[in-house]
């Protein structure tokens, strides 16, 4: 390989990368903001379609919520944070959370892709008219 094939190949590998990197990031920041909306939304530590689920996680301060799914991965099932930030929870120490993970961010955005938030928007609707049907009964209780 000549010099000026070596020094073409590095510049193409550091371009690449670079639209590696600003790609990923964007990609992570969109799955953040998508998750956050349907933590807003939805109840705590109830199952979602497709096994997704809201986690609230305490600190020593405050605590936050994170949409988690379970996947298998090289060691077995493990919990994967949409919107994980890879750090300690408000600095505190003995609570860490696991950065963000491709491949379960990738199969979030196919999932928001194949109607993932209408059948969200589903679920809670049925969620919504079972607490309006039991809310009926009490007051029925009530009257009597």
């Amino acid at each position: 390989m000549k010099k000026n094939d070596v020094i073409n190949a590095v510049k193409r590998l550091e371009r690449a990368g670079s639209e590696y990197s600003r790609a990923t990031q964007k990609l992570y920041e969109a799955a953040r903001e998508v998750a956050t909306f349907i933590e807003n939304q939805v109840p705590v530590g109830v199952k979602l379609p497709r096994g997704y689920y809201v986690k609230r996680i305490y600190s020593n301060i405050s605590s936050e919520k994170f949409l988690c799914r379970d996947m298998v991965g090289e060691n077995g099932l493990e919990t994967c944070y949409i919107d994980g930030i890879g750090g300690y929870l408000h600095g505190d120490f003995r609570c860490c959370i696991p950065r963000q993970n491709r491949t379960a961010i990738l199969k979030f955005a196919e999932d928001i892709a194949n109607g993932l938030l209408d059948e969200i928007a589903e679920w809670l609707e049925a969620r919504t008219a079972k607490t309006n049907d039991s809310i009926k009964i009490f007051e029925g209780v009530k009257k009597k």
